[in-house]
């Protein structure tokens, strides 16, 4: 056993060493691999070569907003949404763990919590009492593009239940969970009431993201933490699967008229929904305008790690952060290269 430990070891190391593998990592998209199909040209007079088979590069799985979806989930999807949830769990007990507020008995405010499977496997790890929100009419407008009815939110409220009511059988702590429709940047929760508050691939997507911390700030409880993960607008799959474009930073690069007639042009059957998306599903918050929130909110920052990758600092170019800035003065390099961001703050 040690000497395959040694074995191991030795292999892993020799792969970090390797100058092909730093290549493959560091290296710009080799954009030949994917043929232009159509060139783009925008209102300001830039032309982009719209390259087939990109947008499934930079953001694998983007067909299934577009797959019709099951009345009654298979049991696979269900594997895969508990099996998700214990991944972020395990995440943020080590954030919570590494900034001194370990989810051993405390009470935990997941924002955005879906289907639930995170918020079961924070109270199995010994939380002792996990709510899970999520703004059901967030989910009704930027995300199906139906009309907000008192009949739209209900469906999703059943299609939500029904998930977690499945999953909440796998769990023996699940009594330890409860689950409520709410707006964070208009809260209706207790005050003082929470030790930890904790989101993933929330923050990029909240209207008003001054207002939601000021509400996290008010929810909390002294020397409590928040703890966000986040995929960024401004990074190069930051348009999501509904808005990511078939050249690089596309949905950045382009103003509103231009995406507009972009998606009407190569993407017609998506037009709405997309463009729902676009307008109401995402805001355009830069990582220091994020901190700036956070600082105004009356809270102080413990951490703010952007997660770069190498082979997305090797593809920018000045010409693309030109571009963007010309829509988005406030972005910078670290915005465009950093596709997951952490931000921990503390009451």
């Amino acid at each position: 056993m040690y000497m395959l430990k040694k074995i191991i070891s030795y292999i892993f190391k020799t792969i970090k060493q390797s100058s092909f593998v730093h290549r493959y990592l560091e290296s710009p998209i080799n954009l030949k691999a994917f043929p232009t199909i159509g060139v783009f040209t925008d209102s300001f007079g830039n032309s982009f070569e719209i390259r087939k088979g990109l947008r499934s590069y930079i953001k694998p799985g983007w067909e299934a907003m577009f797959s019709p979806k099951p009345s009654i989930p298979s049991n696979k999807y269900i594997q895969t949404c508990s099996k998700n949830g214990k991944l972020l769990a395990h995440k943020l007990q080590s954030y919570a763990t590494r900034f001194g507020k370990p989810i051993h008995k405390a009470h935990i405010l997941e924002i955005g919590c879906n289907t639930g499977a995170a918020s079961y496997h924070l109270a199995q790890l010994g939380a002792l009492k996990v709510t899970g929100t999520e703004f059901n009419g967030y989910k009704v407008e930027s995300i199906q593009n139906t009309q907000t009815t008192q009949q739209a939110i209900e469906e999703v409220d059943a299609d939500l239940h029904y998930m977690r009511s499945v999953l909440s059988q796998s769990f023996s702590q699940k009594d330890n969970v409860t689950f409520i429709n709410d707006d964070i940047c208009n809260s209706q929760l207790p005050h003082n009431s929470y030790d930890i508050i904790c989101s993933f691939d929330v923050l990029e997507h909240l209207h008003n993201t001054a207002q939601a911390f000021k509400s996290m700030a008010q929810l909390l409880k002294p020397g409590g933490l928040i703890i966000h993960d986040y995929n960024p607008f401004f990074a190069l799959n930051g348009g999501h699967s509904l808005c990511t474009l078939d050249f690089e930073w596309g949905h950045a690069r382009l103003n509103n008229t231009d995406f507009e007639t972009y998606i009407s042009m190569y993407r017609p059957n998506e037009y709405e929904q997309a463009l729902a998306f676009y307008y109401k599903g995402l805001n355009r918050v830069t990582i220091h305008e994020m901190q700036s929130h956070i600082f105004d909110a009356g809270l102080t920052i413990e951490a703010c790690i952007p997660y770069t990758r190498p082979q997305h600092i090797h593809t920018i170019t000045h010409s693309i952060l030109s571009q963007v800035q010309t829509h988005y003065p406030k972005a910078t390099a670290l915005d465009l290269i950093s596709p997951r961001v952490v931000i921990i703050a503390r009451k």
